[in-house]
This record gives C-alpha cells, structure tokens and sequence, in this order.
C-alpha cells in the first residue's frame, strides 16, 4: 500500500506545484485596472490552501520514501522553490491590492 500512496503523493505534490506555477504565471501578466488584477484575486484567495498542501505532500513523500528512492537534495531544492514562488505570489499581491491591509508577507 505504501508504493501507491507514494505515488498519489507525488502526483498530487506535482499538481499543486503546477498550480503554484500557474498562480505565479497569473501575477505576471496581471497589472492594475485590468481583468487581469480580478483574476488574479480570485485565484489568490486559493494560495495558501494550496501552499499548505504543497508543503503536507513534501512531508508526506519524505516520510514514505526508502533512501534509494528519495532524492533529498533535489526534492529539497524544489521545495526551496515553491516556497521562495509562494511568497513571491505574496510580494505580487501586496503590489496589486495595496489596500488589502489583511495580507501578510
């Protein structure tokens, strides 16, 4: 059963990572006063959910993994980052809804 949940876990770590991305990629092309600004909103209320999935996959995949099978330092460097993305996608925010005093860096 382990090799399965495993695997699970890695496509879902792989999909969340791609929604990051995606999110990331969002931020980019939004600027102020177009509909670029309301759909990256829309999308950003999603971020820190996926964020935190992300990073409960990333532990998760650690602790199923045998050492010949996890690859420390590469899983490790793509955790660094999505993290360093996620806050990025923070940054980007702040920059756009400059009004929004909630958000948090």
């Amino acid at each position: 059963m382990a090799p399965r949940k495993l695997a699970v876990s890695l496509l879902r770590y792989n999909l969340l990572a791609s929604n990051l991305d995606k999110l990331n990629d969002l931020s980019k092309v939004a600027s102020p006063n177009e509909e670029g600004v309301q759909n990256f909103k829309i999308r950003y209320a999603d971020l820190e959910n996926i964020y935190n999935d992300f990073v409960e996959k990333h532990v998760e995949i650690e602790s199923l993994s045998t050492p010949e099978e996890f690859d420390s330092e590469s899983h490790q460097k793509k955790y660094d980052f999505y993290t360093n993305l996620y806050y990025g996608i923070k940054r980007k925010y702040a920059e756009l809804v400059p009004d929004q005093t909630s958000v948090s860096l």
